[in-house]
């Protein structure tokens, strides 16, 4: 049994398949960078004037985001 039964090797994709997978991995890493923007900017935004709260930088921002996915999504993938 292997773990690898729902990844196929490019050199077996179909073209549309290929195009998928490129869209995918580009969206993951424009989601990477973009989310911790937005973070940033709501919490500057709602934060500080709420609840007296400091603002917080983007490596921050991205870190809080890494902590959320971690304490609330599901890793576990297995079907």
């Amino acid at each position: 049994m292997t773990i690898y039964k729902k990844f196929k090797n490019p050199s077996q994709m179909t073209e549309e398949e290929q195009q998928k997978a490129g869209a995918a991995a580009i969206g993951t890493v424009v989601t990477f960078f973009i989310k911790p923007i937005i973070v940033k900017s709501l919490w500057n935004w709602l934060m500080p004037t709420l609840f007296g709260i400091a603002a917080i930088t983007y490596w921050q921002a991205m870190g809080l985001g890494l902590l959320i996915s971690l304490l609330f999504k599901n890793h576990n993938e297995s079907n």
